[in-house]
């Protein structure tokens, strides 16, 4: 894993980043893939149907090699 539990990160966006930490690792089993959980720290959660999300499962293989990710 590239990233830990409490990890701070930004991400690139259009114009300026968002900043999120990793509040978990979700690892898959055989044939299933691997998540990172994130909370974003610079904007509200979402609305979802039935509530409000939490927090986010972003693949571990899209996450680590995305080029443009810094530690804060």
């Amino acid at each position: 894993m590239k990233y830990n539990v409490g990890d701070t990160i930004r991400i690139p966006v259009k114009i300026g980043f968002r900043v999120w930490k990793i509040t978990g690792i979700c690892l898959g089993a055989t044939g299933v893939e691997s998540n990172y959980q994130l909370q974003p720290l610079d904007a509200k959660t979402g609305q979802a149907v039935g509530g409000v999300t939490t927090e986010n499962l972003i693949p571990c293989d899209m996450l680590e090699s995305h080029g443009g990710i810094e530690r804060v």
